[in-house]
């Protein structure tokens, strides 16, 4: 009971001192020694020791690297994994903000490797690629940063947590703005934007809209960069939020300077700088006053810009590299160059040299700020286990080697060997498979023209057939028809036949072989007159203008024309079919309306395709020529007589 007394005592103490930030840091420390001593619960202790952790993280790296590994050893006397990570995650802020990167990434693997094996940790995962993928981008291995924040997205979208997707999506398009792929960058930069919209962050749309300009900036855009940044500024003021709008207009002012606003420029950053407060971090305040000397460089006042850049350095010594690519040692060594002090150039030269190794070498990271701090000694045990393992190993790898060269030099000449012998059975091998080859090929093209012979006099045989049912059918009838009486013949003559439109008709028919003039690539034109209806047998007519139709195709090898007139005239109908094929000799005219005549290799009627259309054309009462001009045109003329049925 009295123990609970004074811990609800100090606990007010506690809680009234962060009133008063004068008081703050002084009050936490003496708390600390009270707990300590009464050993009240390590959870309020752990506490303390954050809060401590925050004040120092910026301002002293070794007291609050201290104060986390006080904060390292109460949890794991809590025996609180969650609290522990939470530890190794603020290491990793600290590592990262005083620039130790290699460090920084470690704590993060600490961290990671724990939540993967911990359940409903996808939040936490995500974040904490977050700031893995930010530590790559600023060591500038933008595809390795790129390829984090893809992973990072997976774990938000699975607890549909939309503001980390969006923090996500604009850190993917900042790492391909940096490629130098501005479309990609805008694709993503304005998912993220839409993304924002949905959550109302409106801070982080501005940022998004700022980085829109960015781009813009790049591409040369100017118009729409500025478009964007206005845009950015105007939510920015809507917020009321001093930080972020000082980083907007940080953008801005790149903007101004790439249109060479340069007084535009120095007014927007020296209004940036003077409404800086003391919560302003100090890299962030070193960045204003460098982009503030990039301003007056550019007007060509390079006095006014070492003194602004000198004074960057002065707030953080440190500075290397930013997101910007502003390189203050170097921007400064060129301000010395230019004013003819080439001894100060030289040491800014080395500085940068300097302090850039420092921070990118990871052999300096290993050897300056080394684990061995913070391994227990039990892993040290372990250690030290392992190097006598190694140099166990070293000797038996030496005699590995030894051994393996050996075997290696022998097994190289029995594959040689074999490989050779492998080689000559395969060449064999692969002329008998061409030989074979051949002879199954000749084999099939053999058997493939006996199959087409087969067919071809089988169809031959048919067609014959046909054709004699055909004539003796039609001399049977001819006969019939001259006893008739004259009532019985005109009921014959109009027997299944019928009225219907001839222009239809054909481009029908035309249709059908469209896959045989496509094939060919003739070009088909059909000029036809307006004329009434014909009084014809409907089948009979389509297989006319079928044969005429193929056998105009079949006259033309490649690439040729087709064209099909129908002139209306006054007793009579004209159909013409015009091709530009191989044409017919004019002592031919006469042949070609005979059975089994055929000039055309590809014909598919063996001949009797004329034959049958003269036949069908005399029914009708009319009649058909020819008339050609080998390899130029050839023009089969049909004339019909109007609306007056003929003798069958």
């Amino acid at each position: 009971m009295k123990n609970l007394a004074i811990f609800i005592f100090f606990l007010i103490i506690f809680n009234s001192s962060f009133a008063q930030n004068y008081q703050k840091i002084d009050s936490l420390k003496k708390l600390l020694l009270v707990f300590d001593e009464l050993k009240i619960e390590q959870k309020i202790k752990n506490d303390i020791l954050l809060a401590l952790f925050d004040e120092y993280q910026q301002s002293s790296y070794d007291t609050a690297l201290h104060y986390a590994k006080e904060g390292l050893k109460t949890t794991q006397e809590m025996n609180s994994k969650k609290l522990n990570l939470d530890w190794y995650s603020k290491m990793g802020i600290l590592y990262k903000y005083h620039r130790i990167y290699n460090l920084s990434l470690n704590a993060y693997a600490k961290v990671l490797r724990n939540l993967r094996k911990t359940p409903n940790s996808d939040r936490f995962i995500g974040w904490t690629l977050l700031e893995v993928g930010n530590i790559y981008y600023i060591l500038e291995d933008y595809k390795k940063a790129h390829d984090i924040y893809f992973e990072t997205i997976k774990y938000f979208e699975k607890i549909n947590d939309i503001f980390g997707k969006s923090v996500a999506t604009s850190n993917i398009g900042l790492s391909n703005l940096e490629q130098n792929k501005f479309s990609e960058a805008l694709l993503y930069f304005r998912k993220a934007c839409f993304l924002n919209k949905k959550t109302n962050k409106n801070i982080s749309l501005a940022y998004n809209y700022g980085h829109i300009g960015l781009t813009f900036n790049k591409l040369d855009q100017i118009d729409s960069a500025d478009y964007y940044f206005q845009k950015a500024l105007v939510l920015i003021d809507q917020e009321k939020s001093a930080n972020s709008k000082a980083d907007i207009q940080t953008m801005y002012t790149l903007s101004l300077l790439k249109m060479e606003k340069n007084d535009s420029a120095i007014s927007v950053m020296s209004q940036v700088i003077n409404s800086c407060d003391a919560q302003v971090e100090k890299q962030k305040l070193a960045l204003y006053h460098q982009i503030l000397a990039k301003a007056y460089a550019a007007k060509q006042d390079y006095k006014n810009a070492l003194t602004v850049l000198l004074k960057s350095l002065d707030i953080d010594s440190r500075s290397v590299i930013n997101t910007y690519k502003i390189k203050p040692y170097i921007d400064a060594a060129e301000y010395y160059f230019k004013l003819e002090e080439y001894k100060n150039a030289y040491i800014m030269l080395k500085k940068h040299n300097s302090l850039r190794d420092e921070i990118f070498n990871e052999n300096v990271w290993e050897n300056t700020y080394s684990f061995e701090k913070e391994r227990t000694d039990s892993e040290k045990k372990y250690l030290i286990q392992d190097i006598n393992i190694k140099e166990a190993e070293k000797k038996l790898l030496k005699l590995q080697i030894i051994a393996g060269i050996s075997l290696i030099v022998f097994l190289s000449i029995f594959i040689l060997l074999i490989t050779k012998r492998n080689a000559m059975r395969k060449k064999a091998n692969i002329l008998l498979e061409e030989k074979n080859k051949l002879i199954n090929d000749r084999n099939y093209e053999l058997t493939l023209k006996n199959k087409k012979i087969s067919d071809q006099n089988i169809e031959l045989n048919f067609k014959q057939e046909q054709i004699k049912r055909l004539l003796q059918k039609y001399e049977t009838q001819k006969h019939q028809s001259a006893n008739y009486t004259t009532e019985h013949r005109n009921s014959k003559l109009t027997q299944n036949r019928d009225y219907f439109s001839l222009s239809n008709q054909i481009h029908e028919v035309i249709l059908l072989h469209d896959k045989k003039l496509s094939s060919k690539q003739i070009e088909v034109v059909k000029k036809f007159e307006e004329i009434d209806d014909v009084f014809c047998n409907k089948e009979e007519m389509i297989s006319v203008w079928s044969n005429l139709l193929e056998n105009s195709i079949n006259a033309i090898s490649l690439l040729g024309k087709i064209t099909i007139q129908i002139i209306n005239n006054q007793d009579f109908i004209t159909i013409k079919f015009i091709d530009t094929g191989i044409g017919i000799e004019k002592t031919e005219y006469e042949n070609i309306f005979k059975p089994f005549v055929s000039y055309s290799k590809n014909a598919e009627n063996k001949g009797l395709g004329l034959y049958i259309v003269k036949k069908i054309i005399e029914k009708h009462g009319g009649k058909i020529s020819v008339e050609s001009e080998p390899n130029i045109a050839t023009c089969f003329k049909i004339e019909l007589p109007k609306y007056q049925p003929v003798e069958i």
